[in-house]
């Protein structure tokens, strides 16, 4: 089984890519955020982990032994909502004891207001869980956007944490490839596509 990080999910993804300009003759951009998710979940099952898709928050979190589910007074409403009701995309498991490793959030198109809500929910994941593993999360987006506004937008997310007491042990780090096929949305349509993969760690408290 090998370690997961962004260089062995940038692997899989760029695979992915290759074969769904065969099967779909569409961009990654155009396709739903579910056929990446299984399409990445048979390469991990393949590298021998097991997954299960669309997991409950509170499944999750009973499994991290997570016991404040949103109680903390560090978040708002709506991420306390978020955490209670919400279901992860992937969640990366030990493939016979069914163990969390890591879970990982897949969107299409993310905006900068979107994708920041999403890293907050893997830090908060990753804050209470006493899980080593669970110390690395990650955020997947495909985008027509350039690479400077990729970067910009990573790195606005990134010092949001560094102005923040409570999150400042938070560090982003990620890479990216462009797809083999240019977008096939309507309104970006002939656009390259960058496939992102960004990994968020949290370091643990002294």
């Amino acid at each position: 089984m090998k370690k997961l990080s962004t260089d062995t999910l940038i692997e899989m993804l760029e695979k992915i890519d290759e074969n769904s300009k065969e099967e779909t003759l569409k961009s990654l951009n155009h396709l739903p955020e579910y056929y990446l998710n299984v399409k990445l979940s048979d390469h991990l099952y393949e590298d021998g982990y097991g997954f299960e898709i669309e997991k409950p928050t509170r499944e999750v979190a009973r499994e991290l032994d997570i016991e404040t589910l949103g109680d903390d007074k560090f978040i708002d409403e709506v991420m306390r909502k978020r955490i209670r009701n919400g279901r992860v995309d992937l969640v990366v498991m030990t493939k016979e004891k069914r163990s969390i490793r890591h879970i990982i959030e897949l969107k299409i198109g993310a905006g900068e207001a979107d994708a920041k809500f999403d890293v907050d929910r893997l830090v908060w994941f990753s804050r209470f869980s006493k899980k080593k593993s669970m110390l690395r999360s990650f955020y997947i987006f495909s985008t027509s956007k350039g690479r400077e506004t990729v970067h910009n937008t990573i790195e606005r997310i990134e010092n949001s944490f560094m102005d923040d007491s409570y999150n400042d042990n938070v560090t982003l780090k990620y890479d990216s490839f462009l797809s083999g096929k240019a977008s096939t949305r309507e309104k970006s349509e002939g656009k390259e596509v960058s496939i992102v993969v960004l990994e968020i760690k949290v370091e643990p408290s002294q």
